[in-house]
């Protein structure tokens, strides 16, 4: 009973989605892509931004070696 419950909501799900897609409504969006447009958007922007988001990627790559390096030296050591 389930199983065909799942396949209903999938079904109506899928004919809202064209129905709005043949009225010419493509502009919706959901609540995780907004949540990362206004992330993305919310960060400060300029040289002083990217300067930040460089020092940040900078010492996020340096940890990420870090923790690769030692995983190959405790496998391997």
């Amino acid at each position: 009973m389930c199983m065909a419950e799942s396949f209903k909501m999938f079904f109506l799900g899928g004919l809202r989605t064209f129905r709005s897609a043949a009225k010419g409504n493509y502009d919706g969006e959901s609540e995780a892509v907004g949540a990362i447009r206004r992330e993305m958007f919310s960060q400060p922007g300029g040289q002083r931004g990217d300067v930040m988001n460089m020092h940040r990627d900078r010492r996020m790559v340096g940890r990420d070696a870090r923790v690769s390096f030692e995983k190959i030296v405790m496998g391997h050591g």
